[in-house]
């Protein structure tokens, strides 16, 4: 994962989506501070607690489009508040 993520950072990625089982939230959130602080957009995809398989491609494609990019105020919401 480290070598990924350091990949993506110098190929200068603009934008770096996150969709990761609800047991893994809190490694989604250090994942995407790493990449803010690299000057990349983060969106974390709100699964309401369901694993990314049981969305479904269309319905997933959905929330991809409504997410909005993750803000340094949402990640400490997120911090304090769901793990």
């Amino acid at each position: 994962m480290d070598e990924l993520k350091l990949k993506l950072v110098e190929n200068n990625a603009k934008d770096i989506y996150i969709a990761l089982d609800p047991d893994a939230f809190s490694k989604s959130l250090d994942v995407a501070e790493y990449f803010m602080n690299n000057g990349i957009n983060v969106y974390v995809l709100d699964l309401l607690d369901k694993d990314p398989n049981e969305w479904g491609f269309e319905n997933l494609c959905k929330i991809v489009k409504d997410t909005e990019p993750l803000t340094f105020m949402k990640l400490m919401e997120y911090k304090l508040f769901r793990i």
